[in-house]
Parts: structure tokens; C-alpha cells; sequence
């Protein structure tokens, strides 16, 4: 197998990102249909750089780089472990780096990941670190996609840091879950840089791409 640009960008982007659904590399990696997307993926798991993993019944493998491929491509980020409670956010995350960029012209290259960040850190697991940041027109903007409500002091907390380091905080919030975004219409009160947007509006956006 002749190693390409391609298939580097598709390694650094699983690996940035944790892991990722086959619909979501095809995106994030800028090819034209999914059928070219798997071809590419299953040479790379033949070639031991990637792995695809089935992870919880309904759900479509799970792409991971191996050691293999953070040796050969040189990358910093290390592999990443499965938190059963975590996969459907962190799909959700991807999701909404898809309607970022296709649906808000985010530059990817402008996008860090929540992993990226904590990289830089130190992977300090006390500092609150949103899923995503980004810079655009010389502005940061950060991205969280909350899922389930947190304490009412620690989620102000979450908010008040976004509020003082960047333009704009957007917040996804399922449509069903009426106590997240009543406490973040609240809280838009006293820090006006709160945008909240739909899971469900951007899920289904993100998924209008699967069988292009």
C-alpha cells in the first residue's frame, strides 16, 4: 500500500477526535462517496493503522488508530479509551464539527478538539475544557454539546469561563431536555454570549451527507 496526504489526514482526524463513524470520515476527509471512503478505511485496517470496532448493538463500527499509526505518522495525540457513557456525545460532538464547517463555513483546520486542548494543558482533568474551539475572523467561539444536566454551580461555572474567553459560546441541547436549556435562557440574562442550537436540527443535517 502506497501511503498518501490522505490517509494521514484521515488518521490524525480519528485520532483527534477519539474515534469516528465511517459517514463521519468521509466528511471531515473531504471525500466524494462513501463507498471510495470505506475502500480507503479497509486498506488502512489492512495495513494495521486503523481498527474497526463494534462497540454497542445498533450502532456502526467505531474507527481507532493503533499504535502503528502514531508511531508512523509521528503524532503527539495517543490512543483513546472507550467510556460506553460517552459514545453517543462524542458522536454528537462530530456531528456538530460537520454542521460547523458545512453548515457555518468553519474552516476544520481553524477547529481544536476537546483532546487537542487538553493536550496542551497537560490533560488537566480539573480545568473545564469545552468539546471544541475555534477561530474565526480573528474571534475565538467555543462549542459544548451537553447532554445531561449538570450541578447548577459547576454548569455556571462552564458558562462564566466561556463567557470571558470567547466571542461566543454555543451550547447543543437536545430538544428534550427542557431544565438544560430553561438554566442557559436563564443564564443568557447575565451572560450574552450564549447561543443554544438543536441536537436534533444538527444531527439530521449531519446526516444528510451518509449516502452521498
Amino acid at each position: 500500500m502506497r501511503i498518501v496526504e490522505r490517509d494521514r489526514v484521515i488518521v490524525e482526524q480519528v485520532a483527534r477526535w477519539r474515534y469516528c463513524l465511517g459517514r463521519q470520515i468521509k466528511i471531515l476527509c473531504d471525500f466524494e462517496g462513501q463507498r471510495a471512503t470505506d475502500r480507503r478505511l479497509q486498506k488502512l485496517i489492512s495495513e494495521q493503522f486503523l481498527e474497526r470496532r463494534h462497540i454497542l448493538y445498533g450502532l456502526p463500527g467505531l474507527y481507532f488508530v493503533t499504535d502503528k499509526a502514531t508511531e508512523f505518522f509521528n503524532m503527539d495525540l495517543s490512543k483513546s479509551k472507550v467510556r460506553l457513557d460517552q459514545i453517543y456525545h462524542d458522536i454528537a460532538v462530530i456531528d456538530t464539527v460537520i454542521y460547523f464547517i458545512k453548515n457555518m463555513a468553519v474552516d476544520i483546520l481553524k477547529i481544536e478538539s476537546e483532546k487537542e486542548l487538553r493536550h496542551k494543558m497537560g490533560f488537566n482533568p480539573r480545568t473545564h475544557v469545552p468539546d471544541f474551539v475555534y477561530t474565526q475572523d480573528l474571534k475565538k467561539y467555543c462549542v459544548e454539546i451537553e447532554t445531561s444536566m449538570k450541578a447548577k454551580v459547576r454548569f455556571e461555572k462552564n458558562i462564566k469561563d466561556n463567557y470571558l474567553k470567547y466571542e461566543t459560546q454555543y451550547w447543543i441541547v437536545p430538544d428534550n431536555k427542557v431544565a438544560i436549556k430553561q438554566f442557559l435562557s436563564q443564564a443568557k440574562l447575565k451572560y450574552n454570549n450564549i447561543e443554544i442550537l438543536s441536537l436534533e436540527v444538527i444531527q439530521e443535517y449531519a446526516q444528510k451527507f451518509k449516502d452521498k
